[in-house]
């Protein structure tokens, strides 16, 4: 390998090289923006936050598509209804027995006059004992006894309107006689159907042919009696009444201490209410008036109590016989005095009916996860569910389900759901609870709770807080279940 020659001198003069030499220059000095990446990345995860906000603050904590609030009532309306009294021709408080020995008492009475009709037997027997002397025996007048019901229209306990119809219904129906006249407070004037109105004294010479019953709670008549210048009138009145050979005051009376004591002073006859059947009926055998001591009777009651709302005496009746309890009917009056309502309406205190309710579980010892079917609170539970599906079905038609009225009485519905389908009734509420009813159902659950939470004084669940899933139990906690139970805390869903 050949290598080049060095260069000479002066070829190293005619070439040319090149060489870079820094040159320090001063310029004035200026604002260089810094930061601007830092800044646009924060605006922009602002802008973002913002959005996500916007779009995610009316979002639940539970999934939204079951449990959207109900929307408010599109139509007006009254605020509620109650539930159609049952329909039923059947007397309630009238037994079946009493009422054959009412009809069979009255059918065979044999008045005192004789007639003209020849007693055969009875003559061939007397004939015999005056040693063949002729003695001749007539038949006795043979006719049904009339049964007067003289009915205080001044007295409240409706269970006199309703006994006496039955009796009239009764009687009617076997073509007997009965007379009903109305008074206020004290018998001296009474009023007919006809409007016809007369004294007693008008009608002595019936008083042997008669059975009179004086329905009366005794209020006025015993402040009447208390008031100096109307004591005399009414001790003549009480005087007269006491020679009629068949009538009885019939005392309805709460506390009847007062009325018995101005009717014992006249030797007038007194029976209880319940005693009202076997005296027309002429059997010496009497009801005794029925007590809240059995087992029967309070189980009535705790049934009755199960209804989210007042109860029509009509629906008691009817559960009684679809319990088949053979407490006396009469109980009414004691359930009456236990749960005072309106006119002809039980209406139980949230103490009371929490304590009948958990009585009647803990005496049938129903299972701690449900409710026995064949028990009597399966059976009132049932009861209550088809009376309620009944009547949001017959009101059906008319849009009832958009008025305040058809969301309350869809309250009561699913406040009884609590019992045997918790899961649907807690979000048919949830979804009502969004709307006008919210206090009013806050209210109700105050007074429920889980068979493991609270104390006597609430209405036990057949089911323990745990059952309940996450979202059961949020909801029920915000609507007030029990007063207030364990916070529950739901976290939104990761992709959220």
């Amino acid at each position: 390998m050949l290598r080049k020659p060095p260069l000479t001198s002066s070829e190293i003069r005619k070439r040319s090289f090149t060489a870079l030499v820094p040159v320090l220059t001063f310029e004035p000095a200026g604002r260089v923006p810094r930061g601007w990446r830092a800044l646009t990345l924060g605006t922009l995860a602002l802008l973002a936050a913002g959005a996500l906000w916007l779009t995610s603050r009316h979002r639940h904590w539970l999934p939204e598509p079951p449990f959207d609030p109900a929307p408010e009532p599109e139509r007006k309306g009254p605020p509620r209804v109650f539930l159609t009294s049952p329909q039923s021709t059947d007397p309630q408080l009238l037994e079946p027995k009493e009422e054959e020995a009412l009809v069979w008492g009255i059918t065979y009475f044999l008045a005192d006059e004789p007639t003209h009709r020849i007693d055969l037997k009875g003559t061939v027997r007397r004939t015999a004992q005056a040693g063949g002397i002729p003695c001749l025996t007539y038949h006795k007048a043979r006719r049904p006894r009339e049964v007067w019901l003289w009915i205080d229209e001044a007295a409240d306990d409706p269970s006199i309107a309703r006994i006496a119809s039955e009796i009239e219904a009764s009687l009617k129906a076997h073509a007997l006689p009965i007379e009903v006249a109305l008074f206020r407070g004290i018998p001296d004037r009474l009023v007919d159907a006809t409007g016809v109105t007369f004294q007693p004294t008008e009608i002595d010479e019936r008083q042997d042919a008669a059975l009179v019953a004086v329905l009366t709670d005794g209020y006025l008549l015993v402040r009447q009696y208390k008031a100096d210048d109307r004591r005399v009138r009414v001790d003549t009145l009480l005087r007269n009444l006491s020679g009629w050979p068949q009538l009885a005051i019939v005392d309805f009376g709460v506390v009847p201490g007062e009325l018995a004591a101005i009717l014992a002073k006249h030797s007038l006859r007194r029976i209880l209410p319940a005693q009202l059947a076997p005296f027309l009926g002429l059997t010496e055998n009497s009801p005794p008036r029925a007590s809240m001591n059995n087992m029967e009777n309070p189980a009535w009651a705790a049934a009755c109590a199960l209804a989210p709302a007042s109860v029509d005496e009509a629906a008691a009746f009817e559960i009684r016989r679809r319990l088949d309890l053979k407490t006396s009917p009469w109980a009414i009056r004691d359930l009456r005095a236990e749960a005072p309502g309106s006119a002809d309406r039980l209406h139980w205190c949230s103490a009371t009916r929490a304590r009948r309710i958990n009585w009647l579980r803990e005496a049938e010892a129903q299972p701690r996860d449900g409710v026995a079917p064949d028990s009597y609170i399966g059976k009132a539970l049932r009861f209550w569910e088809e009376a309620y599906s009944q009547e949001l079905k017959n009101r059906e038609g008319g849009a009832f389900q958009e008025t305040p009225a058809g969301r309350r009485l869809a309250m009561e519905h699913a406040l009884l759901g609590l019992w045997r389908d918790a899961p649907s009734a807690i979000v048919r509420l949830y979804r009502l609870y969004g709307g006008v009813l919210r206090e009013i159902i806050k209210k109700q659950l105050r007074e429920m709770a889980p068979v493991d939470w609270g104390g006597a004084e609430l209405v036990h669940l057949p089911w323990s807080w745990n059952e309940r899933s996450l979202s059961e139990r949020l909801m029920l906690q915000e609507m007030g279940l029990g007063g207030g139970m364990p916070p529950v805390i739901l976290h939104r869903p990761g992709r959220l």
